[in-house]
């Protein structure tokens, strides 16, 4: 038996990440003005956001990994998916609110409920924390069930643009110029608008690629069209961006202290990631010394000595504070430690696609050796798109269009949209009128052995659908869109292949 087609493709990273991520990056980009909004209100008794942005995206981004990649096959498995996320929610109002209580205690429960209770007097800035949550949450968990991803792209950007327009209506009436909604928001509605941006042409590139493949073409190469796609978007949104920011000074003051403190912060994290490598060679000199030192003389253990930590020059107990005017000398060495990893990427890169070119070329004198030839580099990285995308897709869809043309044409009956399980109840339907029926006792596998034998030329199809209803079924597995459409093509192929003319009801097929 074949394998199946889900176990021959890679993972859709612009169907499972790019997109799920432009739309909760675009909820998160409108909720989050919303929290600064209700800081700078005088009604409200505080002076910080309910929550931060890092922990708006935790709990989307986490809800949504729970409810995409845990399996629900019982009730229990639901519910037990529900308490992890109220769970989540817990910790996150813990960190951020009562950080020297034990999560989830006695004495910390009766605080929450007392301050939910003091919030209808004088309201309290962990009611706004708790719906905010409640809200991103829900939304996470909708985009990773949702079995129509595409559509509800529209509805999800309609819904944060008017929460927008009412922002800036409210800020606008409450607040008036005494705070300035571009200079406090101005980043995060830029955001929102780039990620919606993102989102909505995701959702129409994922339609256009499932007709393509409806149609039995080749698909879209997601590399190229992510690429045009964040280039036109990111263009799009800067050249607003800094159209605003010729009407807000504040605006460009915000960006260059948001970008110091990101620089900043991450000249830190490189220090931490650095200094334990210099450690490491730091201990590996002093054993080889140690080492030398040995073979010269026997009376060498006092003399040596393993490092302490804090000794390592450069290091630093906490974080620097971001300073306004920042050191760019960061950021150029930021560029070369991108450049030295870019460059060993590179050469990875390089040196796989080689050795997948050995086989792929074997037969085919080679002229040219050479690892540093552009012209081989090159041809490697065609060679790569052409296995990964034509070699599959379009070999196998020609098979499939030259099969169709030399069997019989049968009528239409069947929409061109039906999921695995309806596909295969047809099929029973199908080979129970061409004479052989399904038998009770028969396995999904067993019956498909049993076609197999009985009917020439139709092992292909009848494998390849009963491997995928089969995982459908019983694995509680989530088919790809173009899967379900590779499954109604091998569909009508095999509808034709058992009404061909010349055949008549009961007569044994032949080759």
């Amino acid at each position: 038996m074949e394998p199946a087609v889900s176990k021959k493709t890679g993972f859709d990273v612009a169907g499972n990440i790019v997109a799920p991520l432009a739309v909760i990056l675009m909820e998160v980009f409108w909720v989050y003005p919303w929290l600064i909004w209700s800081r700078e209100l005088e009604v409200f008794p505080w002076d910080h956001t309910p929550l931060n942005i890092f922990s708006l995206l935790v709990l989307i981004i986490s809800s949504y990994v729970i409810t995409r990649f845990i399996p629900s096959t019982t009730m229990l498995m639901k519910w037990a998916k529900l308490a992890m996320v109220l769970f989540l929610i817990g910790i996150i109002i813990h960190l951020e609110y009562t950080p020297g209580m034990i999560p989830f205690s006695g004495e910390w429960l009766k605080h929450m409920s007392q301050l939910v209770f003091d919030s209808f007097t004088t309201l309290h800035p962990v009611i706004p924390a708790i719906t905010a949550s409640v809200y991103l949450c829900w939304r996470g968990m909708s985009i990773a069930g949702s079995s129509t991803f595409s559509s509800d792209i529209y509805r999800s950007f309609l819904f944060g643009l008017i929460g927008v327009i009412l922002l800036i209506i409210i800020w606008a009436a409450g607040l008036g110029t005494d705070s300035s909604l571009i200079s406090l928001a101005g980043l995060y509605i830029a955001g929102f608008f780039f990620f919606g941006l993102l989102a909505l042409a995701m959702g129409n590139f994922l339609n256009v690629r499932q007709k393509l493949l409806r149609e039995q073409s080749a698909p879209l190469s997601s590399r190229r069209w992510l690429t045009i796609l964040f280039a036109v978007i990111g263009g799009m949104v800067l050249v607003g961006f800094g159209i605003a920011s010729l009407f807000s000074p504040e605006l460009i003051e915000q960006a260059t202290s948001a970008f110091g403190d990101i620089v900043s912060r991450l000249n830190y994290a490189l220090e931490y990631l650095i200094v334990p490598i210099g450690y490491i060679f730091e201990v590996l000199w002093y054993i080889m010394a140690f080492i030398f030192n040995l073979l010269r003389s026997k009376n060498t253990f006092e003399d040596f000595k393993f490092p302490e930590f804090g000794e390592i020059e450069g290091f630093e107990e906490a974080p620097p504070p971001p300073a306004s005017d920042f050191d760019y000398m960061i950021i150029v060495k930021w560029a070369v430690v991108i450049l030295l990893v870019a460059f060993v990427v590179f050469l990875l890169y390089k040196a796989v696609k080689r050795f997948q070119s050995k086989y792929s070329d074997s037969g085919v004198e080679e002229y040219s050796e050479s690892l540093w030839s552009w012209l081989g580099f090159t041809a490697d990285i065609r060679m790569f798109f052409s296995r990964l995308f034509e070699s599959w897709f379009g070999s196998r869809i020609k098979r499939l269009r030259s099969r169709l043309a030399s069997v019989g044409r049968a009528e239409t009956a069947y929409p061109d949209d039906m999921d695995i399980r309806e596909i295969y109840r047809h099929i029973l339907e199908e080979t129970g009128e061409a004479g052989f029926k399904h038998l009770s006792y028969e396995t999904p596998y067993e019956y498909a052995g049993r076609l197999d034998a009985s009917v020439p030329g139709i092992n292909e199809q009848v494998d390849d659908i009963t491997e995928l209803y089969v995982n459908a079924r019983y694995g509680e597995s989530r088919l790809k869109e173009w899967e379900t459409e590779h499954a109604n093509v091998l569909f009508r192929l095999l509808r034709r292949i058992l009404h061909k003319p010349e055949r008549k009801p009961g007569e044994p097929f032949v080759s």
